[in-house]
């Protein structure tokens, strides 16, 4: 029977990394008998599309209007563009061999909507090989706040994003799912990919591995997340042409990882602790966190003193933050809530 290895992120897993390893792999892929289907549409501003999220998310989802990925690429028909990813999924699922399918906000859709996504795959005499990979609780909140602010959302950086109703819906849908471990995973020789692909029953040794490493820093996350407050990208379900990459104008000088402060780790850490729980109870204890890392304030107000001193603004070394320049106590007010 042929397969469908349905790989839903989650979300910051190197989900990236496998669809572009898949996309430059075609040929590969083909001869070891896989398939992974390439999309495009002339209603939205994509060429090739490779992230199985956008059209199957699109599809099934409630409101695909309102869907940010069809906002920020500008669709001019949800319609027409529907139909466009319908008939190009169906005629992939007509295919007589195995099919990857990517995507990462497949693992957001509805509990119905999954369901119906199962009911169209297997009526095409599909085995469906479900795969998800999670990051463990304190390293997912980071990575997915990061994720949202850097796509234009204002997020409260202490209100904790748990995964227990995602694990729990997907489990209820396709209860055959392998969990992997990001940080297991992380381990393989040739990265979370080349697990993923063996795990298919792929041989990866003529497939080169590509890599996608789209995180920004921690003072970048956090100037964005201030601007995001005051213009945010999104406006009553469209697309605010005000908005900017801000974080970008200073990345090359933002180095740190985006981490919580000891000060915002402590407040998020009842839940914190609720959800390592239930990790260890429902995957087992090496899918929850091990070490906890903290990020120091100072080291963002560092970061953007030497940012602006790359600018010519007088800013003194020897001075501490609060001395420093106007410009920087500014930012201080205005974007970090230590």
């Amino acid at each position: 029977m042929k397969k469908l290895y349905l790989h839903m992120g989650f979300h910051k897993t190197a989900t990236s990394s496998l669809q572009q390893t898949c996309r430059k792999s075609l040929e590969q892929l083909s001869e070891q008998g896989y398939e992974f289907p390439i999309f495009k549409s002339n209603y939205i501003e994509l060429d090739e599309i490779c992230n199985h999220s956008i059209p199957i998310y699109s599809i099934y989802c409630k409101s695909p209007q309102l869907y940010d990925t069809n906002l920020i690429y500008k669709s001019r028909n949800i319609e027409k563009l529907n139909k466009d990813y319908r008939d190009q999924f169906n005629k992939s699922l007509q295919t007589s061999k195995n099919i990857i399918l990517s995507g990462e906000d497949i693992s957001i859709l509805s509990k119905s909507s999954l369901i119906k996504l199962k009911g169209d795959i297997e009526f095409h005499n599909f085995k469906i090989i479900p795969l998800v990979v999670i990051r463990s609780p304190y390293e997912y909140h980071c990575s997915i706040i990061q994720q949202k602010i850097k796509t234009g959302h204002h997020l409260s950086i202490t209100k904790f994003i748990s995964q227990q109703e995602k694990i729990n819906k997907i489990l209820e849908v396709f209860p055959e799912t392998k969990m992997f471990s990001f940080k297991g995973i992380c381990k393989h020789e040739h990265g979370p990919v080349g697990e993923l692909l063996e795990s298919m029953g792929i041989n990866i040794n003529k497939i080169r591995i590509r890599s996608s490493n789209e995180g920004i820093s921690n003072t970048g996350v956090r100037i964005q997340n201030g601007f995001n407050k005051k213009v945010p990208r999104f406006i009553d379900g469209a697309l605010n042409e005000k908005w900017d990459k801000v974080y970008l104008k200073g990345e090359r000088y933002f180095h740190n990882k985006f981490l919580l402060t000891e000060q915002e780790l402590e407040s998020i850490q009842q839940e914190l602790s609720i959800e390592n729980e239930f990790f260890k109870s429902k995957l087992g204890s090496n899918f929850s966190d091990q070490k906890i890392k903290t990020s120091d304030p100072e080291s963002c107000f560092d970061e953007l003193a030497k940012f602006f001193q790359s600018n010519r603004e007088k800013v003194d070394k020897k001075t501490s933050f609060s001395s420093l320049s106007i410009k920087l106590k500014r930012y201080k007010n205005r974007f970090f809530k230590f």
